[in-house]
Formats: C-alpha cells, structure tokens, sequence
C-alpha cells in the first residue's frame, strides 16, 4: 500500500528481532513469505510457509531444502 510516496512494509518479530517481510513467493502451489532482518549489516533471512486458517494467515518455517528453493526462485 503506498500513500504519500510512503510503501507499508509489513514487519514482524521472531526471537525478540524485527524482520521486514521481503516478498512472497508461490512455488508447487504454496505461498512462502521472505523476511529478512532489519537491524544487521548481514541480514538473516527467513523463509515461512502461509497457512491460512479461518482467514488468518499462520507460519511454518520452511524446510532447509524448500526454504533454499525459494530463495533460489528469488535469485533467477
């Protein structure tokens, strides 16, 4: 949403470190939100599934492999 030359950029905290949602990504499917940290120089990032229940979208974290498939999908 972009108002007043602003963009809203979801944030959210895991482990007490904020992480700025970074781009989702369907891949086989499934919707996978990137979050990278916003405090670092190094970021870490993290790759989520969605999982939508009763209207209200709930995290996974992904799978080493299936979290290194979407952020190979990011990089093409």
């Amino acid at each position: 949403m972009e108002e007043d030359g602003f963009v809203e950029v979801e944030v959210q905290e895991f482990d007490g470190k904020e992480y700025m949602l970074f781009r989702t990504v369907s891949l086989d499917g499934t919707d996978y939100d990137v979050f990278v940290e916003t405090t670092e120089i190094d970021p870490d990032i993290l790759v989520f599934e969605q999982e939508a229940i009763d209207g209200e979208v709930f995290y996974k974290e992904a799978r080493f492999e299936k979290a290194a498939q979407v952020l190979a999908s990011i990089a093409e």
